[in-house]
């Protein structure tokens, strides 16, 4: 899906992105996602002005219902051979990675297909003298335990190094991510999110902790794996976020968000009702503190399904966790049969994330 054009000698996909001949990846789509920021510290181990030039993303932020107004042309800049390599901590079942500034500060971020945009710290913000609200004014923003306290900053973040995988330019929303911290044992400085991940393909290998975040135009680092063993399309729900069709003992296809910020798989109480699934009887203390107004309150009740479809990709007696979570509102899913796709079940297999082929592609590890 990757034309070259001739006249400037740059590589253009679909969704508009243009590739210079130097990795320089600039984004160009505009796209309108919900601010939902996910449950992400379910975590636990043992300023800028813009140009005129650059484009308006409009940004719908969910639980005000009003529309913002954010520049953001996020620009990605490859090393020659068009791809990264970076190790990752696993913690239990997230994708953590360090990052660096251009005075070799570290930073932590968690990698996160369900945040819609890309957040940072106000530490984070602070400590490297970023301006945002001034400039970009206010949002609210829903965590998966309801609405978070305060107004977001929106920013944009400069000079942010991946391995050799530099972040030029991105825009971000700051929100206090102290019960990420507070799981984890450090700080986490920021989240990974659609903004960024949707300009590259992203490639998690769970076996090995490696990430490979590479080109659209790059088939190099997925020559060693061969075909993929599964390839399950995927829509965008709310512009940013990806959602599949699943089917629980091989009911009607339901939709699924595949939420590498999620620690477990989880289903609805209406999925529960329509599998006529058995739960256990007392709720379970998980460490999933989420994010939000309501956290500890959300309750999880396990329950066990005989098959987990996702096209061709089949997982067998499969261990769910019912949760009603705030955020299933701004997903569209409260009152109807509809799951969370986390890395307790993603993690099994080697899986690239290709936004503009809209699919996700799996390899046994």
């Amino acid at each position: 899906m990757i034309n070259r054009d001739v006249s400037n000698g740059c590589f253009k996909n679909f969704m508009g992105d243009h590739f210079d001949c130097d990795g320089l990846c600039h984004h160009r789509a505009a796209f309108r996602p919900v601010l939902a920021i996910p449950d992400v510290s379910n975590i636990s181990e043992s300023g800028p002005a813009t140009s005129r030039g650059q484009t308006e993303q409009e940004m719908q932020a969910g639980c005000a219902g009003t529309t913002i107004t954010l520049a953001d042309e996020s620009r990605l800049k490859f090393p020659p051979d068009g791809y990264v390599r970076v190790p990752f901590r696993k913690g239990i079942n997230h994708v953590i990675v360090s990052a660096a500034d251009d005075s070799d500060a570290a930073y932590i971020f968690v990698i996160d297909t369900g945040a819609s945009f890309s957040i940072v710290t106000p530490g984070f913000v602070a400590a490297r003298g970023i301006v945002g609200k001034s400039l970009y004014g206010e949002a609210a923003a829903e965590g998966a335990h309801g609405a978070i306290a305060g107004s977001p900053e929106i920013c944009t973040i400069r000079g942010l190094r991946i391995g050799n995988l530099l972040i030029e330019r991105a825009g971000a929303v700051s929100v206090d991510l102290d019960p990420v911290s507070r799981r984890l044992g450090y700080e986490v400085h920021g989240i990974i999110g659609y903004n960024i991940l949707s300009r590259m393909i992203t490639l998690v290998d769970y076996a090995a902790g490696q990430l490979v975040f590479t080109t659209y135009d790059n088939t190099e680092p997925f020559k060693e794996l061969g075909n993929p063993k599964h390839v399950i399309p995927f829509r965008l729900l709310l512009g940013a976020m990806i959602e599949v069709s699943g089917q629980v003992n091989d009911e009607d296809q339901w939709p699924f968000l595949v939420d590498l910020g999620a620690q477990i798989s989880m289903i609805t109480p209406e999925a529960v009702r329509k599998a006529s699934l058995r739960l256990n009887r007392e709720p379970l203390q998980l460490p999933t503190m989420g994010l939000g107004a309501n956290v500890g309150s959300a309750a999880f009740f396990r329950t066990v399904v005989s098959s987990l479809r996702f096209g061709s990709l089949t997982f067998g007696e499969t261990i769910l966790y019912q949760a009603a979570l705030p955020v299933f509102r701004t997903f569209g899913y409260e009152g109807k049969p509809a799951g969370i796709l986390g890395n307790d079940l993603i993690g099994r297999y080697r899986v690239a994330i290709d936004y503009t082929r809209s699919e996700l592609r799996f390899w046994n590890q």
